[in-house]
């Protein structure tokens, strides 16, 4: 996840792995853990590289990402310790799939990301034949899209400052600012970028 730049990209994976076999549900549940973890440590690293001509800007948002990783800690280490000694994830996922088994066929809902992404993705692959290339490329592409995305939302606020003011206009409230932060977060699927436009 520290690489990836994205726990939600790496879960995608996990859970891909999963439902092909290629990991069990134990692996994918404990790499679901340590992305977590990595997430945090992601927001922690892009903190420190924000640009800011204030250095309040810079310490409030390290502030922010150190609550997050503290936050995310303390809840995945005794989730892990649970999960380590009593399997209740596992089970309860197994379960699941086996009651679910035949009801529910996945494979019959269209994609809209498949829709948008098998081509460019197909022609990339059939053009280059170096794996290790095509990781390479796929994670420039996705810091680029990381990028891409918050600059994106500072300009659709009006810039910087004005999406700074409508920030502390609305995130003054705390139930604001959670209902705010899930909804980002829904959306650009990545707590690095909602982090980091805080």
């Amino acid at each position: 996840t520290i690489i990836m730049q994205s726990s939600s990209v790496f879960i995608a994976t996990i859970a891909t792995f999963v439902g092909l076999n290629i990991l069990t549900l134990t692996s994918g549940i404990y790499l679901m853990m340590g992305s977590v973890l990595g997430n945090s440590i992601t927001n922690l690293i892009v903190s420190l590289f924000t640009r800011s001509k204030k250095i309040r800007d810079i310490r409030h948002g390290f502030e922010i990402a150190l609550a997050n990783s503290l936050y995310h800690f303390l809840f995945i280490v005794p989730f892990f310790l649970i999960e380590l000694l009593f399997h209740p994830f596992t089970n309860l996922g197994n379960n699941l799939a086996n009651s679910l088994q035949g009801f529910i066929l996945l494979k019959q809902v269209p994609s809209i990301v498949g829709f948008l992404t098998n081509f460019p993705v197909n022609y990339f692959f059939n053009l280059i034949y170096n794996k290790f290339i095509i990781l390479g490329l796929s994670l420039v592409l996705l810091f680029l899209a990381i990028e891409l995305m918050a600059k994106s939302i500072l300009h659709l606020f009006g810039g910087r400052d004005e999406a700074k003011r409508i920030v502390h206009k609305y995130f003054d409230n705390k139930y604001n600012s959670f209902f705010i932060g899930l909804f980002l977060t829904i959306i650009l699927f990545s707590t690095t970028i909602t982090i980091s436009l805080l």
